[in-house]
């Protein structure tokens, strides 16, 4: 019974290693909110100005406004079939 050697076995645990991250410099708060305030104004810079150009295409693509060098009596568009053409002044 003793001349068996001893049975070793066939997994052994290790332990956990996880080597040591350094630790990441936080900003100061100064630089966190300038940062989220530069962040939100551009936001509504961009909004704002999207929303000027949408005005503008609204503007100049609307059916109800006439065309330029047009009075407000004569009509803007001609409608031929479901296609919408634009008049010009220098067509008349």
């Amino acid at each position: 019974m003793f001349d068996q050697p001893l049975a070793r076995p066939a997994l052994a645990l290790a332990p956990d290693y996880r080597p040591e991250l350094p630790a990441s410099r936080r900003l100061p708060a100064k630089v966190y909110w300038f940062r989220r305030a530069l962040t939100v104004s551009a936001l509504f810079l961009v909004l704002w100005a999207s929303s000027l150009l949408a005005a503008k295409l609204h503007w100049s693509l609307s059916p109800e406004v006439p065309a330029a060098g047009l009075s407000q009596s004569e009509p803007a568009y001609v409608i031929v079939g479901d296609t919408a053409l634009p008049v010009s002044s220098r067509g008349r």
